[in-house]
């Protein structure tokens, strides 16, 4: 495994690389489902070491990272600019490199896959070249990269648009999967405070609750009447949660719990 903190570095791999006719798996925080493997006497890009905050522009606003920086990086460095991610995957461990390869979307009703503030990137191609990449610039290699889980070359910094932070409310409400078109048409869709939207299907194993049952969660911009907060917090009972997602995975009475 090959850890990478410049440019310098990845260009050194890639050369090696080929002099030595070996095959090159990127890594971020390794946690994509069914994207690229590692082959066996292969190289792996570790790609965390790769991860400065470049630019944040609050004016635009946009910030600019290194692909290896996570979520978790990124929220901190723009939270004291009074600014957040307009659209994220549900966890904050994923590497932003790692997200766009997988091409991967968040919450937000509106705008619904990363890819969508993504507004440009640098790419190292496998003869060592950086180019620049965004939807006027190599267009075909944006559309190829973003999803494409390394097979065109490795991202190297990315500009994302953010937003500038609200406060918001969550609700949640339980339904069968029928009721659901309903539900979004006549409270979800039409209302304008609904930030985020998340449904989770249940899977309790018996035949009336498999899939049918649905947990629909939203978050709504609160009123201008609770007082706003947007100190960072840690996200909680992550250990008790894994233990019992673990247990599910394992025990069909666990899945009841």
């Amino acid at each position: 495994m090959a850890e990478i903190r410049g440019i310098d570095d990845l260009r050194a791999v890639l050369h090696d690389a080929q002099a030595h006719r070996l095959k090159v798996s990127i890594s971020g925080s390794r946690h994509s489902q069914g994207g690229q493997t590692y082959i066996a006497g292969g190289v792996v890009v570790d790609m965390r070491g790769f991860n400065r905050i470049l630019a944040i522009d609050s004016a635009t606003p946009t910030v600019t990272v290194q692909s290896g920086a996570t979520w978790d990086e990124v929220q901190r460095a723009i939270a004291p600019h009074r600014l957040a991610l307009k659209v994220m995957q549900s966890s904050n461990i994923f590497t932003v490199g790692g997200t766009l390869s997988a091409n991967a979307h968040g919450r937000d009703i509106d705008v619904m896959q990363v890819v969508d503030v993504v507004q440009r990137f640098g790419l190292l191609l496998a003869d060592g070249r950086s180019v620049e990449v965004s939807r006027t610039t190599n267009p075909e290699l944006f559309s190829l990269v973003i999803g494409g889980y390394g097979l065109y070359g490795v991202i190297l910094d990315v500009t994302l648009r953010v937003t500038r932070d609200e406060l918001y409310e969550q609700r949640a409400v339980s339904m069968d999967y029928t009721e659901f078109p309903a539900y979004f048409a006549q409270h979800i869709q039409p209302d304008s405070s609904v930030a985020l939207m998340l449904v989770r299907p249940s899977i309790d194993p018996a035949p009336d609750s498999f899939l049918r049952e649905l947990v629909v969660v939203t978050w709504r911009r609160a009123g201008a009447g609770h007082a706003a907060t947007f100190d960072l917090t840690e996200e909680e009972h992550v250990w008790r949660d894994r233990f019992f997602l673990g247990l599910s995975r394992r025990f069909d009475w666990a899945k009841a719990l």
